[in-house]
């Protein structure tokens, strides 16, 4: 069992504080709430734009979000979660096959450690992690 517990404590660890941080996720506004709208703006044939004008993607994306349509908002957000914490993890384990095949060696020990540290380093700005939307706002030209 303390094997088991030791060669695995890295994901027990990622469980712990992905299950820490839940509550603080999507504080305020929630992007997966204007994804689902979008989904059923598109599952009732109506166009995006009149529909959602918050929504500013693709439309192939709201189609792709139909799922979340006919969900109820609080399982909306957990399985909006799991994708998030989910890319996360991928998005480390492909950094750390990166390093590991440009420099062998590199992702073992302290390494691995500091690698992880410096990947997370930048989750609240660049990664699927930070799931508020802000409004744009629109400056006019200034020539």
């Amino acid at each position: 069992m303390m094997e088991w517990l030791k060669r695995h404590r890295g994901w027990i660890t990622l469980i712990v504080l992905a299950a820490l941080y839940y509550p603080l996720f999507g504080k305020g506004y929630q992007a997966i709430a204007l994804y689902a709208a979008a989904g059923r703006c598109i599952w009732q044939g109506q166009a995006l734009l009149p529909c959602q004008p918050m929504f500013s993607y693709q439309p192939a994306l709201a189609a792709l979000l139909l799922p979340f349509a006919v969900l109820p908002a609080p399982l909306q957000k957990l399985v909006w979660y799991v994708i998030c914490v989910g890319s996360l993890v991928l998005t480390v384990r492909l950094a750390e096959a990166m390093a590991e095949r440009l420099y062998p060696g590199a992702t073992r020990g302290r390494n691995l450690i500091w690698l992880r540290s410096v990947s997370l380093f930048f989750v609240p700005s660049t990664s699927p992690m930070s799931s508020t939307i802000r409004p744009m706002r629109r400056r006019p030209w200034r020539w």
